[in-house]
C-alpha cells in the first residue's frame, strides 16, 4: 500500500511539472485527473471486486456519484475560470439546431453500435453493473437524477475542461481527445475490461462533437441518453 501511494505521489508531481504550461488552476486540477481520479477507480475497482455485489445498496450508491461528480465538475469550472477559460474553450456554446440535433443522433448511434458489437460477441456485463441497474420505482427515480448528472457533469469535466487543457499542453485536439477518452475507459474499470474499453470507445464518440464544432452541448443531451437508455432498458435485457 505504500509503495503505491509513493507511486502515485511521484506521478502526481512529474504530472504537474508536465502541465507547467498550464495556469496553476487548471494545472493542479488537470494532474489531479490524470493521476489521483483513475489511481482512486482502479482502487475502488479491487475493492468492490473482492465485495458480493448484493452487499451494495443501490440507492446510496447513486447518491454518492451523485454527490462526487457535481463536486468534482464544480472544482473543474472553477479551476476553469481561474486560469482564463472563456465557457466557449470548455464548449459551452450554441450551435445551429440542425448540427446539433444530428451529433446527438451520431453520438446515440455510436452508442448502439457498441452495445450491438457486444451482443454479437456475446459479452455479459459485469455482475456488479447488472447489479447496480435499477429495479424499484424509486431506484429509477434517483437513478434517472444519477444518469443526468452524469450526462452534465462528466462532459463539462472530461470533455469540456480536460480536453482544452490537455491541448494547451500537447498541442494537437485529437491526442488531447483520444488521453482523455483512454482516462474515461479507466475510470469504468469496475464494468470489466470490455466495459472500460466500450467506455473509452464511447468517450471518444462523445468528444467528436467538441472536435468538429467546438460544443459539449449535444455530448451532454446524448450522453444522459445513453444512460437512462442503458440503465433502464437495453442493459438489463443484455444481462
Amino acid at each position: 500500500m505504500t509503495r503505491i501511494a509513493l507511486a502515485v505521489g511521484i506521478t502526481l508531481i512529474i504530472a504537474w511539472y508536465a502541465l507547467a504550461a498550464l495556469p496553476w488552476p487548471a494545472q493542479a486540477m488537470t494532474a489531479v485527473l490524470l493521476v489521483l481520479l483513475p489511481a482512486l477507480a482502479v482502487a475502488q475497482a479491487r475493492a468492490l471486486a473482492e465485495l458480493r455485489p448484493d452487499a451494495l445498496s443501490r440507492i446510496p450508491v447513486y447518491v454518492s456519484s451523485t454527490t462526487t461528480l457535481w463536486i468534482l465538475a464544480f472544482l473543474c469550472v472553477v479551476a476553469a475560470d481561474s486560469s482564463g477559460f472563456t465557457p466557449g474553450i470548455i464548449g459551452l456554446r450554441n450551435v445551429a439546431p440542425v448540427v446539433f440535433i444530428a451529433w446527438v443522433v451520431v453520438v446515440v448511434g455510436a452508442a448502439a453500435v457498441l452495445l450491438a458489437v457486444g451482443k454479437i460477441l456475446n459479452v455479459q456485463e459485469s455482475e456488479l453493473l447488472t447489479h447496480l441497474l435499477p429495479v424499484t420505482r424509486r431506484e429509477r427515480a434517483v437513478f434517472v437524477l444519477l444518469a443526468i448528472t452524469a450526462g452534465i457533469c462528466e462532459e463539462v469535466v472530461f470533455r469540456g475542461f480536460l480536453i482544452p487543457s490537455l491541448t494547451y499542453v500537447i498541442g494537437s485536439t485529437l491526442a488531447a481527445a483520444l488521453l482523455s477518452s483512454v482516462l474515461f475507459g479507466v475510470l469504468h474499470a469496475y464494468q470489466s475490461p470490455f466495459g472500460a474499453a466500450r467506455a473509452a470507445l464511447l468517450g471518444f464518440a462523445l468528444a467528436a462533437p467538441l472536435l468538429s464544432a467546438g460544443t459539449i452541448l449535444p455530448s451532454i443531451v446524448a450522453h444522459i441518453a445513453i444512460d437512462l437508455i442503458g440503465g433502464l432498458w437495453l442493459v438489463r435485457d443484455a444481462a
